[in-house]
C-alpha cells in the first residue's frame, strides 16, 4: 500500500467559477484508489496550505487551467528539494492540452496524466504499464470520497444567491453523471480530455448518489458539472422522475446548461419538478452562420427563445446565458447580431468568453494553419501562461479575419454595460417572486 496526497490548488483570479468547490476531481481519484486498497489523503489548498509536513510516496496535483500551472510547478518543486524520493504526478484538463511541453520543460514532474486519471494513476502506483483507456462502465466507480472533507469549509455566504424557496444553500456539492461528449464544438478540447463516446451514469445510479449524500450529509443543493448532461433526453427525464418519485426536497444547479432543441420543454418540465433553480443556455453567438456552421452548436434562434420560454414558466429558475466572441470569422455585424440577441433575451446574467485557441482543438489548429495569434503570444509557453483562458476577459489572444481588436474591446465593454443591466433587472423580478 502506497501513501498517496492528491491536492487541488486555489481557484485562480481568472476563472469561469471564481468561488471555489468542493473539488469533485480529485476526490473521485481517492475512492478509486481506495477502492483498490491504496492510501490517500486529501489537500485542498482553498482551505488549507500546508503541503510540507509530511512525506508522501506521491503526490498527485490537478490543474484545470493555464492559471493554476506556475504555482503546481511550484509546489513540484518545493516538494522535490525536501523529499527527494517523492515521485509527482500531475493531471487534468490543462494537463491534458499541454502534455509534451510539460514534459519537455518541466524536469521535476515524474508522471503527466493526460485524459482519465483514475487507471492511469493507479498503474503509475503500481509501477505498471499505463492504462489510458476510458472506463466504459462508470456506473462501476465509488462515489466521490467526500467524507475526506470538512464540509465547514466549504460552506458560502449566498445572501445574494438565487434561492427562491429560502433555503439553506450554504453547501453546493458538485456531481459528474457522465464522461465524454458527442459535439463537435469547434473551440472545445473536452474530447481529448473525456473522449467523444458518451458515457453516462444510469439515472437509477444517479439519484442513489444524490439520495445517498442528501440523507447521510445533509446536502441539499447539487451543482451537476457534467460536460454534457444533456445527451440523453430520456435518462435526464428518469432522473427528475426518480428524484419527485422518492420525494428528495433537493435542489439543482445545472452549470453546464440545458440543450436548444426540441427537447427542451420536456427536459424543462421534468427538472423544475426535481428542484432546478439555477441553468444555463450556452448559445455562443447570435450570428446564425457563426453559430452553426463556425462553432457547430446546432441551435436555430427559433430554438432559442423556445427554450428560453419554456424556462421562463418557472420563475424560481435563475438563467444564465454564455456567449463567447473573437472567433476568427467575427465582423462588426456578427458582433452586433449577438448584442442585439442578448438584448432580446429574457435572461437574468450573461457570460462573456473570451475566444482561446486551446491545444487538440480545430480552433488551435485554423489559428496556427493562419497565423491569427497576436504578436506578443508565445506558443510555446502558453502551457505556463498566466492569461491564456477563455474567462480573461482583459485581453484576446487571436485577431479575427476582418476584425480589429480595438473593436472587439469596444463590445466586449457594450457586453459587460449590457450584463449589469440584466442583472439590474434580474434583482427587480426576483423581489416580486
Amino acid at each position: 500500500m502506497s501513501k498517496i496526497l492528491l491536492i487541488n490548488l486555489p481557484t485562480s483570479e481568472i476563472a469561469s467559477t471564481l468561488n471555489f468547490t468542493m473539488p469533485v476531481g480529485i476526490l473521485s481519484l481517492a475512492a478509486y484508489l481506495e477502492m483498490n486498497n491504496e492510501s490517500v489523503d486529501i489537500l485542498d489548498l482553498n482551505v488549507n496550505s500546508d503541503y510540507l509536513s509530511k512525506e508522501y510516496e506521491y503526490v498527485g496535483i490537478s490543474i484545470m487551467i493555464a492559471a493554476q500551472f506556475n504555482q503546481a510547478y511550484k509546489i513540484a518543486k518545493e516538494i522535490k528539494s525536501i523529499y527527494t524520493n517523492t515521485k509527482i504526478i500531475i493531471g487534468g484538463p490543462h494537463v491534458t492540452q499541454f502534455k509534451n511541453d510539460i514534459i519537455k520543460n518541466c524536469p521535476e514532474i515524474d508522471f503527466v496524466v493526460a485524459g482519465e486519471g483514475e487507471k492511469q494513476l493507479l498503474s503509475i502506483i503500481r509501477n505498471e504499464s499505463i492504462d489510458e483507456r476510458f472506463i466504459e462502465d462508470i456506473n462501476d466507480l465509488p462515489f466521490p470520497a467526500y467524507r475526506k472533507l470538512n464540509f465547514d469549509d466549504y460552506k458560502r455566504d449566498t445572501t445574494n444567491w438565487n434561492n427562491p424557496y429560502n433555503a439553506d444553500l450554504s453547501i453546493r456539492m458538485p456531481i459528474i453523471t457522465s464522461r465524454g461528449c458527442p459535439n463537435q464544438c469547434n473551440f472545445c478540447s473536452l474530447i481529448k480530455h473525456m473522449g467523444n463516446k458518451y458515457r453516462p451514469m444510469s439515472s437509477n445510479v444517479v439519484v442513489n448518489l444524490l439520495e445517498y449524500y442528501h440523507k447521510q450529509y445533509g446536502v441539499i443543493y447539487f451543482a451537476i458539472y457534467d460536460a454534457n448532461f444533456m445527451v440523453q433526453t430520456k435518462r435526464v427525464i428518469d432522473i427528475a422522475n426518480e428524484i419527485v418519485k422518492r420525494n428528495l426536497k433537493i435542489y439543482l444547479d445545472l452549470p453546464t446548461g440545458l440543450p436548444i432543441n426540441e427537447h427542451t420543454k420536456n427536459i424543462v418540465d421534468a427538472l423544475a419538478q426535481a428542484g432546478l433553480i439555477r441553468t444555463t443556455l450556452s448559445i455562443e453567438s447570435g450570428n446564425e452562420y457563426l453559430r452553426n456552421k463556425i462553432m457547430k452548436k446546432k441551435s436555430k434562434q427559433t430554438d432559442i427563445f423556445s427554450a428560453i420560454e419554456s424556462i421562463r414558466k418557472y420563475p424560481q429558475i435563475y438563467l444564465l446565458t454564455d456567449f463567447v466572441i473573437g472567433m476568427p470569422e467575427e465582423t462588426i455585424e456578427s458582433l452586433q447580431s449577438t448584442y442585439n440577441l442578448l438584448s432580446d433575451l429574457d435572461t437574468d446574467d450573461i457570460t462573456i468568453s473570451i475566444a482561446t485557441p486551446y491545444p487538440n482543438t480545430k480552433l488551435y489548429d485554423q489559428c496556427i494553419k493562419d497565423n491569427l495569434f497576436l504578436p506578443d503570444i508565445k506558443i510555446d509557453e502558453l502551457y505556463k501562461s498566466e492569461e491564456f483562458c477563455h474567462a480573461n476577459l482583459k485581453r484576446f489572444n487571436i485577431r479575427p479575419y476582418n476584425l480589429s481588436i480595438q473593436e472587439l474591446i469596444k463590445y466586449r465593454d457594450k457586453f459587460l454595460e449590457l450584463k449589469q443591466i440584466k442583472l439590474a433587472n434580474y434583482n427587480k423580478r426576483i423581489g416580486n417572486i
